[in-house]
């Protein structure tokens, strides 16, 4: 994604995120680069916004897709990559560093090597 041409680079860290919360707006989201922002799009959007506000961190996309009310491929539908979902969104780095395992959605049926798989419940 391409830094919008309405914000002036010295907001923005090294990976392109607003180094200021409060500086975001709607405007600078639907001028993001990903074309028109739907419903699903917002949903996203505002569940990450308000979870940063009350958090201070880089939300986990599992609690965004929770609050969102969408499944996780959904957000990687949307957005590609967690990273673009928080420069659209407006998040700044806190706290969490940033790499390429945070950056990237894990495909479709991946599990963390670390964790066995979650019971089924039906």
């Amino acid at each position: 994604m391409s830094t919008p041409a309405a914000i002036d680079p010295a907001l923005l860290d090294e990976d392109g995120l607003l180094r200021d919360f409060n500086a975001w707006d709607e405007a600078l989201a639907r001028d993001s680069g990903l074309g028109a922002l739907t419903e699903a799009h917002w949903k996203v959007i505002r569940a990450m916004r308000e979870n940063f506000a009350r958090f201070g961190a880089a939300p986990a996309m599992h609690r965004v897709c929770r609050d969102a009310g969408v499944q996780r491929r959904e957000v990687n539908d949307l957005f590609g990559y967690c990273l673009v979902a928080w420069r659209v969104a407006g998040l700044r780095r806190g706290g969490e560093v940033l790499s390429r395992q945070h950056v990237a959605l894990r495909p479709r049926g991946a599990r963390d090597a670390r964790r066995p798989p979650a019971p089924r419940t039906t």
